[in-house]
């Protein structure tokens, strides 16, 4: 069972330059470190390419998300989904393993006002991760909005 979650920011700068930040491999470790302090990507943020989300888990082991770029309009929507779990660097495959994220999506769309953007994330959420998106979330805002003002 998942949820969909919904978080905002505004920040004051360009809708294209936000975008650029957000998808910088330098910054995206940093206001990603809410989610796992070593938080980085492998892989291409291209329409319809796959895309490594990887930290270090409680083992010390390099772990996270398989991903396909779904859409990618620069400055205006990016769309992530979420294939399948990766643990010690493999993908978890077999019967039920691993599948509480397939086919999640995360979705990034990002509105001028003025001046200054409105970016909006939703993101489907398994239950049992709930509590977890909805602490580190707001920290990740705060870290980007800082980064990007």
């Amino acid at each position: 069972r998942r949820e969909m979650l919904h978080f905002e920011t505004t920040i004051d700068n360009t809708p294209e330059n936000i975008f650029r930040i957000m998808l910088d491999s330098e910054s995206y470790g940093k206001w990603t470190k809410p989610f796992n302090p070593e938080s980085r990507f492998t892989g291409s943020w291209e329409k319809g390419e796959r895309i490594l989300f990887l930290g270090t888990d409680a083992d010390g082991k390099s772990s996270g998300m398989l991903c396909r770029i779904r859409e990618n309009i620069p400055g205006k929507f990016l769309s992530i989904e979420s294939l399948r779990e990766v643990v010690d660097g493999k993908e978890v495959t077999g019967e039920g393993k691993g599948d509480a994220w397939k086919g999640a999506l995360e979705n990034y769309t990002l509105k001028p006002i003025g001046s200054k953007t409105l970016l909006c994330i939703d993101t489907d959420v398994p239950a049992e991760f709930r509590d977890f998106v909805l602490q580190a979330w707001p920290g990740a805002l705060k870290i980007l909005k800082e980064l990007c003002e």
